[in-house]
């Protein structure tokens, strides 16, 4: 118990310094959850990478994004419309098959029929 107290209080040392939870597991051999829970513990969230939420960089990167999001969800419309009007296409010549292959039977079984009786 006492070795936990202590890699614990090393732990809070570097989360203070600033280091990272991926450097503090390389130092210290000890996983991710372990700092985590130390950093929980503390009352520390998450380091947020590059500028602080809510800053102008933030809302256009997310406008941006939002763009970018539309615009590919407009040509997967497109992508998707095509695809069905294919497969109506696809399944009136099936059914349009599916009738030449009855007709093409009975003509068979008239021929059939002819060939007997005569």
């Amino acid at each position: 118990m006492r070795e936990r107290v202590s890699r614990d209080d090393e732990i809070r040392e570097l989360l203070e310094q600033g280091k990272t939870v991926r450097e503090i597991c390389g130092m210290l051999k000890v996983s991710p959850k372990t700092v985590c829970k130390v950093r929980r513990e503390m009352g520390l969230t998450r380091k947020v990478r590059g500028r602080a939420s809510g800053e102008r960089g933030d809302e256009e990167k997310g406008r941006r994004l939002d763009e970018e999001l539309r615009r590919r969800y407009g040509e997967l419309e497109g992508v998707l419309k095509r695809k069905e009007e294919e497969c109506e296409e696809l399944r009136r010549r099936v059914k349009e098959l599916k009738v030449l292959r009855v007709v093409c039977f009975v003509e068979a079984l008239l021929i059939l029929l002819l060939v007997l009786l005569w």
